[in-house]
Parts: structure tokens; sequence; C-alpha cells
């Protein structure tokens, strides 16, 4: 089976045009296929077509249109956005793991293919969910459909209500710590086990506290053991203990007297 190779944009590419963007944040940047910094990798696949990539951009202008593109949407049409988009990009698109991996290719769609959506999403062109990186516009929402709510074929399911339940903190603390989640099966687990807290939690405990004491402990543990080698059981009874722990803490904390 052949590769679709995606166009990609490299770092000095992005910035520059980014620059330009936000350079004049009353003009609408205007999406096209083809740009002159646009590169592919050299072996391994196919270029992808011009029609693909207009029947990608075609179906994410429609998700965004049904949360209110290309006129400002209160922030629970833009949540709403970003599940159905996280889905659509990590499990209807067809874009390849291997390419999907690659920061470049979503500087491409968010600069190149789908700019328009990216101005909506995101109000005064903060660089990093233009260019390439970890808080990209599309890439995030990719990898948090892959990490979170694809099925693996694990037997687990349920992924993409345990991603709709997470808050907007939660997801930084699992999304943003790649040394912590790099692997599906463990993403997964963070996750479900956050909702899990959420519900049995008290008042007194702030679940964004919660959440970082506990990425910090599995941050820690981590130096000496590879949590995604972990067989799953061990795997949840690690972060279960990681939650418990960050649980009582706050808890505790709060109930001291001022």
């Amino acid at each position: 089976m052949t590769i679709e190779l995606f166009p990609r944009l490299d770092t000095f590419s992005a910035r520059e045009i980014w620059e330009d963007y936000s350079s004049d944040l009353d003009r609408i940047p205007e999406w096209d296929i083809h740009h002159p910094a646009v590169t592919y990798t050299q072996t391994g696949g196919s270029k992808v077509t011009d029609g693909r990539l207009r029947g990608i951009r075609s179906r994410l202008v429609e998700i965004a249109g049904e949360c209110g593109f290309p006129e400002r949407a209160p922030r629970e049409a833009t949540t709403r956005f970003d599940l159905l988009a996280a889905r659509y990009l990590s499990e209807e698109s067809g874009i390849p793991v291997c390419e999907a991996m690659r920061q470049d290719i979503w500087a491409y769609f968010s600069l190149i293919l789908a700019p328009d959506i990216t101005d909506w999403r995101f109000d005064g062109r903060p660089r990093e969910r233009w260019t390439s990186g970890i808080r990209n516009t599309f890439g995030i929402l990719w990898r948090r459909g892959y990490l979170i709510g694809v099925d693996h074929q694990d037997g687990r399911g349920g992924g993409w209500k345990t991603l709709e339940a997470l808050t907007q903190d939660a997801l930084v603390q699992i999304m943003e710590r790649t040394s912590l989640t790099s692997d599906p099966k463990t993403a997964r687990i963070i996750a479900e086990t956050w909702c899990h807290t959420s519900e049995l939690r008290s008042r007194e405990a702030p679940m964004e506290a919660v959440m970082r004491s506990a990425s910090r402990n599995l941050r820690a543990y981590r130096v000496t053991q590879d949590l995604d080698a972990l067989p799953e059981k061990s795997l949840r009874d690690r972060v279960s203990a990681a939650f418990r722990a960050a649980l009582k803490e706050h808890t505790a904390g709060s109930s001291r007297p001022q």
C-alpha cells in the first residue's frame, strides 16, 4: 500500500508566512493548495492529490461552519469544533500516522490549507497556533484524537466520551507532556483516571491542582520506570496511585486552618 505524502512547511518558511499574516490582523488569510515554500519527503510514498487536500479542507470548513465559522463563536462552539475536528483528522481523514506525526505538515494546514479556520479559532494570531510545534491548531487536535479518542483495537473503547469530558487544563497536562504521554495506552489511561477522580473528588479538591500534582508524580516515576512498557493493569494501578496521592494532598491542604 502506497503512503500518501502530505505537504510540509519548514520552520523558517512557516515563521515568515506567519509574520506576514500577523503584520495585518484585519486581513483575512486566503487559503490555497500550493505554495512555493511547500516541500514533500523524497521517498516512501506518493504525493497526496490536490483533490484529496481540497476534500480535507472542505470537511474542516463544514465542521467549522457547524460551530459558527466564519463568525466569532462562543467558547462552547469552539470546544465542539475541537472535538469534531479531532475526530475527523485522527479517525476519518485517512492521513497516515507517520505523516501526521510530522509537525511541519500541520504548519501547512494552519498557514496554507486552512488559515481562515486557524484565524477564526484563535484571536490575535498567536504564533504557536500557526507554526509547527505542540500547540499548532490542527496538530494538537490530531494528537488529542490519536492518543485518547481513536479505538486502537485495544478493547477499551469509549475514548471519544473520555476526550469530551476532559477540561482544557487536563488536556494541556496530558497533551503537552510529551515525555509522559507519547503512547495512546498511557494517555488514555491517564485521561480515564482523571475522569474517574473528577467524579469522586470533593469540592475542596480543585481538579487542576490534583491533575498537576499527579502529572508531576508520574513524570518523576518515569525517570526510573518506562510507563509505556508496563502491563495495562500495572500501568492503571500506578496512574491511580498518583491521582489518589494528589487527591489526598489537595483535600488535606484545603482543610488546614488558615
